[in-house]
């Protein structure tokens, strides 16, 4: 099924309104206008019931929202839903945050097992639906504290993750006649799977590197690890360059730059140095924690 183009503020919107503890089920069409005057869309804005329209048909296709006998606009937590953001585990289980329409049932986070995750990685927007909510009880029988809600993802809205960084690794198996096993153990600890990768298409890469790979395959239930494709090589993982690579690479910091930027540079780093507003410290004794090597001094 094609996912429809959402509206964010007209989704929040719609959250809000029915996840609103005061909230009466009411046809799209009330909805509509209250959302309009809501968020002040001017009647010029020919576009915004389409807007509207795909936006609640995403909504109720990610169980966001749903639709009762009578055709009346239901919110996610009276269908037993909550969505919001997973979050992921080393060992596998993870946590939902909701959303903020949904904070007032659910003040905490919803434990999410590891049997059910449903293929959701760290930072993916999903649906869960409620299973329990109940007591803990102490020795004495008494219920101690409440519980954490807990939930299963039934469906996946969104996906955080585009690539994964991570080491190259290699299983070599017992058979002779067995192929290599090529994987990324991914840096985020986060992420407890492995990707996988196609051994035709490692290239220069070799075990021990530190790699970037496009995944072209997310998690499922039925098939826990995902898989990718190497588009990135910083080289050994153990290397002091590598990880500076990946901290520069993984925060957009630029380190190529065109002719005319270096041209430029260069020119300005040609110019001759005053005195004018300086203070010269050049004959004084200055101590520092930083190395001889450093570019920043400014302890």
């Amino acid at each position: 099924m094609a996912k429809r183009k959402i509206d964010e503020n007209i989704r929040i919107r719609l959250q809000e309104i029915t996840g609103a503890p005061g909230y009466n089920a009411c046809m799209a069409e009330e909805l509509l206008v209250q959302v309009r005057d809501d968020l002040e869309i001017p009647d010029e804005d020919l576009g915004y019931p389409e807007r509207f329209f795909d936006t609640l048909e995403q909504m109720y296709n990610d169980h966001e929202l749903g639709i009762s006998g009578r055709g009346n606009v239901i919110g996610a937590a009276q269908l037993g839903y909550v969505t919001g953001i997973f979050r992921g585990n080393a060992k596998g289980f993870g946590f939902l945050t909701p959303d903020p329409a949904f904070t007032n049932k659910y003040p905490e986070d919803l434990y999410i097992g590891r049997e059910s995750t449903g293929g959701a990685m760290n930072g993916d927007r999903v649906t869960v639906r409620v299973n329990t909510r109940d007591a803990r009880r102490g020795q004495s029988g008494r219920p101690s504290e409440l519980r954490s809600a807990e939930g299963s993802v039934v469906r996946i809205n969104e996906r955080a993750l585009k690539t994964v960084i991570g080491t190259l690794q290699c299983e070599i198996p017992f058979h002779k006649r067995g192929a290599k096993r090529w994987y990324i153990e991914p840096d985020d600890r986060k992420l407890s799977l492995e990707v996988l990768l196609n051994a035709q298409e490692i290239g220069d890469a070799k075990e021990g590197d530190k790699v970037e790979a496009e995944i072209t395959r997310y998690p499922k239930p039925e098939n826990p690890d995902a898989a990718g494709k190497i588009i990135h090589i910083f080289g050994d993982a153990q290397s002091k360059q590598a990880n500076y690579d990946v901290i520069l690479h993984e925060n957009h910091i630029r380190t190529e730059f065109p002719p005319e930027v270096l041209s430029d540079a260069d020119a300005q780093a040609a110019r001759t140095l005053t005195l004018d507003g300086r203070l010269d410290l050049r004959d004084k004794i200055i101590f520092t924690i930083d190395g001889a090597d450093s570019k920043d001094l400014d302890d």
